[in-house]
């Protein structure tokens, strides 16, 4: 992280491995597979892809209060099986469970200050134990986890400090707006995507449900972290 003094304002700027931390656990409930797609006619896999937008509803500012949970766990689904039907591997459905798993492990990492898929939680270290606290049932399971700016800045990227306390920075000459549903997901996406180990996660063609959720974490120099957690299961 560097700082500098410049015509009135501080130049600030985010450090690549400050926004792109993230880790991936793999297959640490392997229990069995499923086979990639659904069968069609002469047994080639057949998979069936939309490509809709997410509508208006996305488009809400993420605060740093009453995160959605909801639109969040939506979003990030979107833009998950949108990868993999791009890559022919068949979409994921929702899983309130896994969902529920992701939001606790999420809100510990954002309130405890830690990042990592052990938590220091009493019956909610693994992912097992955090499966299991949900009654989830499961052959397999993986999880992904990564921390982002709520602000529409990326790593590597110079902004300038008009004033901390009202959350306002510009760049490029513009004020930096917070993330909506929409960019936050993708962006998440997207750099689970550009890491080996997640993008295993992220393709694996046995996984059949997913279950996403976020948590505000503070962060005074930038207003504001949002920590992310995705579950996979068959």
């Amino acid at each position: 992280m560097k700082m500098h003094q410049s015509t009135g304002k501080f130049l600030l700027t985010i450090a690549a491995g400050f926004t792109l931390t993230a880790c991936a656990e793999d297959n640490t409930l392997q229990q069995g597979s499923f086979a990639s797609g659904v069968i069609g006619a002469g047994g080639a896999p057949v998979i069936v892809c939309t490509s809709q937008p997410l509508d208006a509803r996305f488009d809400k500012p993420v605060l740093q209060q009453d995160f959605d949970n909801i639109l969040f766990d939506a979003a990030i689904r979107h833009y998950t099986n949108k990868i993999r039907c791009e890559n022919g591997v068949r979409p994921l459905v929702g899983d309130p469970g896994l969902q529920r798993a992701a939001i606790t492990h999420s809100q510990d990492m954002a309130t405890r200050g830690f990042f990592s898929h052990t938590s220091p939680v009493s019956g909610r270290e693994t992912l097992r134990d955090r499966l299991h606290g949900e009654n989830v049932r499961i052959r397999t399971a993986g999880e992904n986890i990564a921390t982002r700016p709520r602000l529409q800045i990326g790593g590597g990227q110079p902004f300038y400090i008009v004033d901390v306390e009202k959350c306002q920075f510009t760049l490029n000459d513009s004020l930096v707006e917070p993330h909506t549903y929409n960019t936050l997901a993708d962006s998440f996406v997207k750099q689970w995507e550009n890491s080996p180990d997640h993008w295993e996660n992220l393709m694996r063609p046995g996984f059949t449900r997913l279950g996403s959720g976020g948590s505000f974490q503070s962060n005074p120099d930038i207003c504001g972290d949002i920590v992310a957690t995705q579950n996979f299961a068959s």
